[in-house]
């Protein structure tokens, strides 16, 4: 009877161990299908204050959801902006976004930091571009 009884204590050990396993466990699920970017121009340049600045950014996605997602600018005088990746169908390619620069911003050289986030909210590297302020 004991070792009958010590076979069900087991058994339904073993029973609550499994059911545990396979959750995951709250911890790291894996990388995440963040965009990367590389190759980063900035049109028209030289630029004036307040003039719409094209960007065209190389890019991979491997999920393909970066279309309708938002670029992130900051310039190197503290200004922020945002605009709408368009053109970027596909996992590979050029992408595009505009943005409208500051009427405030000085003349000389000013320096964009732009990253993307996808329809998912995953960020991107930060690429940046050097142009000129008339």
């Amino acid at each position: 009877m004991k070792i009958k009884l010590l076979l069900v204590c087991l058994l339904l050990l073993i029973v609550m161990f499994v059911a545990n396993c396979g959750d995951g466990g709250g911890g790291p699920t894996g990388p995440e299908n963040a965009p990367v970017l590389s190759g980063i121009t900035a049109r028209p340049n030289p630029a004036n204050p307040g003039a719409t600045i094209i960007f065209e950014i190389d890019f991979v996605d491997i999920p393909g959801d970066l279309n309708g997602g938002t670029a992130i600018v900051t310039d190197t005088q503290g200004n922020n902006y945002q605009g709408l990746v368009s053109n970027a169908e596909g996992t590979v390619g050029t992408l595009v976004t505009s943005i409208t620069l500051s009427p405030l911003v000085t003349p000389g050289e000013l320096t964009f930091y732009v990253f993307v986030q996808d329809l998912a909210g995953n960020s991107s590297n930060t690429v940046l571009v050097a142009m000129t302020i008339s």
